[in-house]
């Protein structure tokens, strides 16, 4: 849940954008975060604390800096969603250019690997529509 909704702060659609950053991040991570921790703890350490997810080391930078944005403490600073769609755009042609990205590489994502492909697709998809 992003910081402003914890603070029972007025919020738009960037509460989203945050909660897509920690989709992403699960599907780097092959986790669910904060697993440990009762929603109080988590909820408390993200206000607080600004308490994130750990990014793996083996992402890519490209991805982390996304994910990063997505979740920062400041709404303004989080990408739109039509934002979004161009960056996993410039992803998708990565992958189309490249054969892959880099992401899909690493063993922690392999069993997210054809979700994450399909997901492409169907955004971009729905954006050419």
């Amino acid at each position: 849940m992003a910081l402003e909704m914890i603070k029972r702060k007025s919020y738009g659609r960037k509460v989203d954008v945050y909660g897509f950053g920690l989709i992403l991040w699960e599907m780097v991570a092959g986790t669910i975060p904060y697993k440990d921790m009762t929603p109080i703890q988590v909820a408390f350490a993200v206000v607080h604390k600004n308490l994130r997810p750990t990014i793996p080391d083996n992402c890519p930078p490209a991805m982390r800096a996304l994910i990063e944005q997505c979740w920062s403490s400041h709404p303004e600073k989080r990408l739109d969603f039509w934002q979004l769609v161009k960056v996993i755009e410039e992803f998708e042609t990565l992958v189309a250019r490249e054969g892959n990205l880099d992401l899909l590489q690493y063993p922690t994502c392999l069993d997210h690997k054809k979700g994450l492909r399909h997901w492409i697709q169907k955004l971009s998809s729905h954006h050419h529509a």
